[in-house]
């Protein structure tokens, strides 16, 4: 749970379930001694330890932080004294100058962003969360907390001032991502149960609004008044299926307030998006139906279609400029067309292929041919968005990698050609990489039947030149929101130059406030400050 270094002794201190072990190093190896607990102090889980400086011998006390909020006082692998401090875990301690421990509270507020105009703000209550890290600045005049919701904020000593340095989502995986069609604005859903709307302009979270259920789907609608669709449900684990899975909740994009809520399905919702023209809703779910909602008038009825043709979960689906057809991708890995108001199948890829897509989000599909790499199964790549201009695509793939194409990819394995890459790629995460957004074909087998959508490819009858170029564009890590609590404690600190130091996925980040400027780190380089 928890390694730390006892300068007292010069030994190693490793915190676990029941067990606090001084290690001292014996050439190149470690002899342990478990600390003494005693007969009447509990043991639990340790997560945390610290030395307080004394006056006498050793030159310091051991301070460990338990599972039941208590404080045990080591003195020389003695349990000395128990102080009950908490009435939740003791995740965090640290020293102050003078030796009086900085323990955070086991709850803390929600805090709400700053005005977009403003570098900071006033932090207040919503509701609460757990805090995970806990230090002082080198002048000992302002305290850095980081808690379970993926927030840190920074306080003077006295408490009376709160500012928030990020926040971000906080549980397990985050799937769905929509740009704003109008405003430098975009939103996400989780499993954290939140929706979230953020500036890129100003960097910061602008609204914040808890769901009922996991999310893994949202968009925006296309005109004014804007709304956002969020599909609920996603498996995590052998949790049980919520009561609300399945379900689709309209919000209005201003004020986050509900304006529509429906049930079209016992599965949970994987895909969402609106019609170009703002008439029809297409919902995605994992009981491969696509469900479509009319829109009058800014009004949602009830489900008017259902388009039943695919033989596994939604994945992926794009409305035709006019808003008349879909194309659709599904973990069968076919892509099949339909009449978006009739819900029928279009059978004939032929007859659809002058079609102009008002979006390109599929996997699979005619212009996107050449994003597979050699020896790819299907499902390496989760995420596909083409750019507004229709010149660029970018995926998101398992390795945790978002590249850069030219559009349309048509060449196979456009990304290997000769060995050199034909297109930027830039990795930062390290997991998959499940959604993005901007402002295929393996080595082996190629039948039908291996790969259904093969033959559902037709080609444009006038089909534009493919340029084998790579992308004059390249891409750059510009921000990182929220910092990595969920999986790790203690990982936030100040610098001697009193910047913030923390991590996310797989970049290190140093944040100035007094610029609002992020140096991100990655793979022992720094890759840029913004």
């Amino acid at each position: 749970m928890h390694l730390t270094h006892y300068a007292a002794t010069n030994e190693w201190i490793s915190l676990g379930d029941k067990t606090i072990t001084f290690w001292a190093e014996q050439g190149r190896n470690l002899n342990g001694k478990k600390a003494i607990l005693g007969k009447n102090t509990p043991t639990q889980v340790f997560y945390c330890a610290i030395a307080v400086p004394t006056t006498g011998k050793p030159s310091s006390k051991l301070i460990v932080g338990a599972h039941d909020g208590s404080l045990y006082v080591l003195d020389d692998k003695h349990v000395s004294r128990v102080l009950k401090a908490h009435t939740g875990p003791a995740y965090a301690l640290f020293a102050s100058r003078n030796f009086d421990i900085a323990i955070p509270l086991t709850k803390l507020f929600n805090l709400l962003p700053p005005d977009a105009s403003k570098k900071g703000g006033a932090a207040t209550s919503s509701s609460l969360f757990g805090v995970r890290s806990v230090c002082f600045n080198s002048e000992h005049t302002r305290i850095l907390l980081g808690t379970s919701g993926s927030d840190v904020v920074q306080f003077d000593r006295m408490g009376t001032k709160a500012t928030v340095v990020t926040q971000g989502h906080c549980q397990d995986e985050l799937w769905g991502l929509a740009v704003h069609p109008a405003k430098p604005e975009y939103c996400t859903v989780g499993d954290d149960k939140t929706l979230r709307v953020w500036s890129t302009e100003h960097r910061l979270q602008l609204r914040v609004k808890s769901l009922e259920c996991v999310a893994r789907a949202c968009a925006y609608s296309n005109a004014a008044p804007f709304c956002i669709a969020v599909g609920f449900g996603g498996r995590i684990g052998k949790r049980k299926k919520h009561v609300k899975e399945g379900g689709v909740v309209v919000f209005s994009a201003d004020s986050l307030e509900i304006v529509f809520e429906d049930k079209p399905s016992k599965e949970w919702i994987s895909e969402i998006k609106f019609s170009p023209n703002n008439a029809t809703l297409a919902v995605g779910s994992h009981d491969n139906a696509i469900y479509l909602y009319a829109i009058r008038d800014n009004r949602f009825t009830k489900v008017t279609k259902v388009f039943r043709g695919h033989n596994s979960y939604i994945t992926h689906l794009d409305f035709s400029t006019d808003g008349k057809y879909l194309q659709s991708n599904c973990g069968a890995y076919e892509l099949l067309f339909s009449d978006a108001n009739t819900g029928k199948q279009v059978t004939s890829a032929r007859s659809l292929r002058d079609v102009q897509w008002h979006t390109w989000t599929c996997a699979l599909g005619w212009p996107v041919q050449g994003i597979w790499p050699a020896c790819a199964d299907g499902t390496d790549i989760n995420a596909v968005h083409r750019c507004h201009s229709g010149e660029l695509v970018a995926t998101g793939d398992d390795f945790g990698q978002v590249k850069l194409f030219r559009y349309p990819a048509v060449a196979k394995h456009s990304n290997d050609d000769d060995g050199k890459p034909s297109t930027h790629h830039h990795a930062g995460t390290k997991n998959h990489t499940l959604e993005t957004a901007m402002f295929g074909a393996d080595a082996g087998d190629e039948f039908m039947a291996v790969k259904p959508w093969i033959g559902a490819i037709a080609a444009p009858s006038n089909p534009p030149k493919e340029n084998p170029r790579e992308p004059e564009l390249t891409m750059r890590l510009e921000w990182v929101f929220g910092y990595q609590t969920e999986l790790s404690r203690n990982n936030l600190r100040y610098n001697a130059d009193g910047q913030i130091v923390y991590h996310a996925a797989a970049v290190g980040i140093v944040y100035d406030r007094d610029t609002n400027t992020q140096k991100v780190r990655r793979g022992g380089a720094y890759i840029g400050v913004y």
